[in-house]
């Protein structure tokens, strides 16, 4: 979460809410990095730095996600402590068949475990019984048809579910927002509450060197815009302010598919930065339109 800021290509979506999220279990994040600002024309260090996916694709980063868990218990919306334990590949990344998922405030990596990258035998070795391989519940996870794996502004597609193996019913879960909820943020910005809260396991550091915990963090950030080339009514465009360790905090990598929060209710996911720094600006994909509500209902019926 941005906690601070964060490695490359961190990869997650997730989102997901109150118990089973941990929301109002994540511990508050204060500390964050230091790094350049970013512009929204994308030209700081280079170019806009994706946060990554949970799903993952070959090339993406592993990630962890909870569940958020609709009506039914079945259906989660990808979500925090989820990790793809499908086909390893020779570099050490997994194919998107299937994703276990875990509901906790921290998670540690099973000691027997060793990546493919490192030499090790991955998910193959029987010995490793936790993460990343076996979590609480495992599922399916579905992105939206439209998603290409690509950066493609300002409508990513970047939204997925994960479809649960068998109901889980007793974690709890956030609720959706409102279809159009964040609209009057658009115009009535004096008069509206612009802040969220915002959670995930990302990076709490890039420089010198990366810094991850293993931990569920949260932090509060202001919306900034709803309509520029960025958003233009697809993303929520949200403050990110490590503050030299004493900032309010933001998003990084391997926080994306967390949950954004506006007045209790998931009105996006995290989904990408604009440098690899993780510093000035976040951005969530918006689950309060039509498009994601859409998308998001086929999963859970009536």
């Amino acid at each position: 979460m941005r906690r601070r800021p964060g490695g490359e290509r961190g990869a997650e979506r997730a989102l997901r809410g109150a118990d089973a999220l941990g929301r109002d279990r994540a511990q508050p994040v204060h500390r964050l990095r230091q790094g350049v600002g970013d512009r929204e024309d994308g030209d700081q260090d280079g170019a806009v730095a994706p946060r990554g996916r949970a799903r993952r694709r070959r090339g993406g980063q592993r990630a962890r996600q909870g569940a958020r868990l609709p009506r039914d218990g079945q259906a989660a919306r990808l979500s925090h402590v989820a990790t793809p334990s499908g086909e390893e590949t020779p570099e050490g990344d997994v194919e998107p068949d299937h994703v276990e998922i875990w509901f906790a405030d921290h998670v540690d990596t099973d000691p027997n475990y060793t990546s493919v990258a490192a030499g090790g035998t991955g998910c193959a070795n029987a010995a490793v019984t936790g993460y990343p391989c076996h979590g609480e519940v495992a599922g399916t996870p579905v992105e939206h048809p439209d998603w290409n794996g690509l950066l493609t502004l300002p409508d990513t597609h970047d939204i997925g579910m994960v479809v649960l193996d068998e109901p889980v019913t007793t974690k709890g879960f956030a609720e959706l927002a409102e279809l159009g909820h964040l609209d009057p943020l658009a115009t009535r910005r004096g008069l509206n509450d612009m802040s969220v809260e915002i959670v995930g396991y990302g990076l709490q550091g890039v420089k010198p060197v990366l810094s991850q915990e293993k931990d569920k963090l949260k932090a509060v950030a202001r919306i900034v815009s709803l309509g520029s080339t960025f958003t233009d009514g697809f993303n929520v465009r949200v403050s990110s302010g490590p503050g030299k360790g004493n900032g309010p905090g933001g998003t990084c990598f391997g926080d994306s598919g967390g949950p954004v929060f506006h007045d209790g209710r998931i009105v996006a996911v995290n989904s990408f930065v604009l440098n690899s720094n993780c510093k000035g600006s976040g951005y969530g994909y918006r689950t309060d339109t039509a498009w994601s509500q859409e998308f998001i209902q086929s999963f859970l019926g009536d």
